[in-house]
């Protein structure tokens, strides 16, 4: 027997049971997997030079600030929320090439600020309070 869900699409009773038992063994290893709690984090993307925070778990919009960092704002926070929107940012850091360390992002910061006292614009202290306590590896790049 076929079934017709749409023009285009057609499925026989077979199918359609072979694809209701794989959604069924995906949502149970979903919910027997060990995802762990979200944390915020830093991280350092080599190939863009730029340093990531994230401090909240949800898709994000970037919104461009300067030509050194973009704010990151939480897709679908309710208008009236207007810290919990603030959900991290990414600043462009060019002098991660001299460097194989772990440094807070807080310096990360203060370097940008060094080469231009206007690259958060008026976001300077959500910057600061969004890296609050979050470090950050960076390497250099491989070849």
């Amino acid at each position: 027997m076929i079934i017709n869900i749409s023009p285009k699409l057609q499925l026989s009773v077979e199918e359609l049971v072979r694809l209701a038992k794989a959604a069924e063994e995906f949502e149970n290893f979903l919910k027997e997997t060990p995802m762990g709690e979200f944390k915020p984090c830093a991280f350092y993307t080599p190939g863009l030079r730029d340093v990531r925070v994230i401090r909240k778990d949800c898709s994000y919009t970037a919104c461009r600030v300067s030509r050194w960092s973009d704010i990151l704002l939480d897709t679908h926070c309710p208008w009236w929320k207007f810290w919990g929107r603030y959900v991290g940012f990414e600043v462009y850091y060019p002098w991660a090439l001299e460097l194989t360390e772990t440094i807070s992002v807080r310096s990360v910061l203060e370097r940008v600020l060094q080469e231009d006292p206007h690259a958060f614009g008026k976001y300077k202290r959500l910057y600061f309070w969004l890296a609050r306590g979050l470090t950050v590896r960076i390497g250099k790049e491989e070849k």
